[in-house]
């Protein structure tokens, strides 16, 4: 009975003392002004696609950011990022729209569906250029910076095609946006 009316309160005790222990403080979640400018990011990417303007493009990325293209190898870095970007034929059409934008702290990301057409540089039996169109859907990590900028570290694409059998013309390269 003793041990009953000593364990009861010290229990009680230590659990009322732990509850009131700090806890760590939690990343605060993304403001609106954080989503605003993570989309600011999207949009710009698309209007340099369609101006191919890639200076601008690679504005957006961190030094060491990450692409991961469907049926495409994994580049890293500004100047992997570039070669890409210049090896691209010419685009006629690009929509990117973003579905979720979520976050905490100085990390995030967005998650979309885009559509780009390209140039083809194949010619059909008539003789036409033949354009290919890709639809897909994305996922950027962004990470906020020093100053207060948001920039891609990494990006990836999930193409709705399925992949070509050999000798057909390859997929297109998807931008993350």
């Amino acid at each position: 009975m003793i041990t009953r009316r000593v364990m009861l309160p010290a229990m009680l005790a230590a659990a009322l003392l732990s509850a009131c222990q700090p806890q760590a403080p939690q990343p605060a979640g993304l403001t609106d002004q954080d989503r605003a400018a993570i989309d600011g990011i999207r949009q710009a990417y698309v209007q340099a696609i369609q101006n191919k303007d890639y200076a601008s493009i690679l504005a957006l990325y961190t030094d060491d950011a990450m692409e991961m293209f469907s049926h495409e190898p994994m580049r890293q870095g500004k100047a992997a990022i570039e070669q890409a970007l210049n090896a691209m034929p010419p685009v006629t059409a690009f929509t990117a729209t973003a579905m979720a934008t979520e976050g905490m702290g100085d990390l995030a990301y967005q998650v979309g569906m885009y559509s780009i057409t390209v140039a083809a540089d194949t010619m059909a039996a008539g003789g036409a250029a033949q354009p290919a169109t890709s639809t897909g859907h994305y996922l950027v990590i962004v990470r906020k910076q020093a100053d207060g900028t948001w920039k891609v570290t990494h990006a990836i694409t999930n193409s709705d095609q399925p992949m070509q059998a050999p000798g057909m013309m390859a997929q297109p390269m998807q931008p993350p946006m």
